[in-house]
């Protein structure tokens, strides 16, 4: 599968999922991520506090109403029209909030005059091959110095046998089925500590790697 056709298969898969996209939330129905998601809010506020953010694929605007609540702006940016619209609704009234409809590769529309950037449970999609794209494209937009908070999914031992190889790429994959039936393809790598270092330390300074039960995050400044 080439980078297009991902693209669009993670287009059409988180497209579709937006209606049910924000259950990963609910925390009546999965009490135990209560406490480490709102660990991960809690860093993330104290980071970004003040500061005006860049939020990449920012899905239904879960992670970007609790940024609101510490910085001075958020630009949220996502491919997908479908999550946009929620998240839009579920941002209604809020000032300092702007939404822009571009891939995380081009952040078209997006101005360059943020002092930092955000993202949450994107990475893991990434594919290796495109880092250097990814991080080239985000750097522009935030400038050197600027801080980053970024982090995703520990993967839970259950999930371990839903991951599988292909020839020739390096590159973990899962297949993800939505309540009408439909199933998608999609990349989700995962990463030791170690591999965090070893990624963040070649884009940026004062590198920090934290972790709790289901997620990692990083803190590092651009170069």
């Amino acid at each position: 599968m080439d980078a297009n056709t991902h693209d669009r298969s993670m287009f059409e898969y988180y497209n579709n999922r937006a209606p049910v996209y924000d259950v990963a939330y609910d925390f009546v129905r999965f009490p135990q991520y209560e406490a480490p998601v709102m660990e991960v809010v809690h860093a993330a506020q104290q980071t970004l506090k003040g500061r005006r953010v860049l939020e990449v694929a920012c899905g239904t605007g879960f992670w970007t109403q609790h940024l609101a609540d510490a910085a001075a702006h958020v630009t949220a940016t996502d491919a997908t029209p479908r999550t946009v619209e929620f998240a839009q609704q579920k941002l209604a009234g809020r000032a300092a909030v702007q939404f822009v409809l571009s891939s995380a590769y081009e952040l078209t529309g997006v101005p360059a005059d943020h002092d930092a950037a955000f993202h949450m449970r994107w990475f893991s999609h990434v594919p290796r091959s495109r880092y250097a794209e990814f991080f080239e494209t985000l750097h522009s937009r935030i400038g050197s110095g600027s801080v980053v908070f970024c982090g995703d999914d520990v993967i839970q031992p259950h999930l371990k046998d839903t991951c599988y190889k292909k020839p020739g790429c390096e590159d973990n994959w899962q297949r993800r089925k939505l309540p009408d039936g439909s199933t998608y393809e999609i990349i989700k790598n995962h990463f030791t500590a170690d591999e965090l270092r070893a990624v963040f330390s070649a884009i940026g300074s004062d590198l920090q790697v934290q972790s709790n039960e289901y997620f990692w995050w990083v803190t590092y400044k651009a170069l």
